[in-house]
């Protein structure tokens, strides 16, 4: 499908309606990222569900037909942490990039 056709999605919305529903996938990068950053899968999960949680930027990327997201919110410890996705809503999932 072309990016002219698709329909920008709600933001964090979306993202938040995918991560309950659908499936979540961590690249081996985002692993190692989000090890770096001290952070593990409740943290992203923190980032992904709290209401202070802000979607700081979402743009069309043609080269893999999806969306990219650059989402930043508090950890389990309050924390900041962001968090770059990838939104497939044709499958609906997430695929987690990278993490700082």
């Amino acid at each position: 499908m072309r990016h002219e056709n698709r329909k920008r999605p709600r933001g964090l919305e979306e993202l938040r309606r995918t991560a309950k529903e659908g499936s979540i996938v961590h690249t081996l990068h985002f692993r190692k990222e989000l090890r770096d950053a001290g952070a593990d899968s409740e943290d992203v999960n923190s980032v992904l569900h709290d209401p202070d949680t802000v979607l700081e930027s979402m743009q069309f990327d043609q080269s893999f037909s999806n969306w990219k997201c650059r989402i930043r919110g508090p950890d389990s410890r309050g924390e900041p942490l962001t968090i770059i996705a990838a939104l497939d809503e044709e499958n609906a999932t997430i695929v987690l990039i990278t993490a700082f």
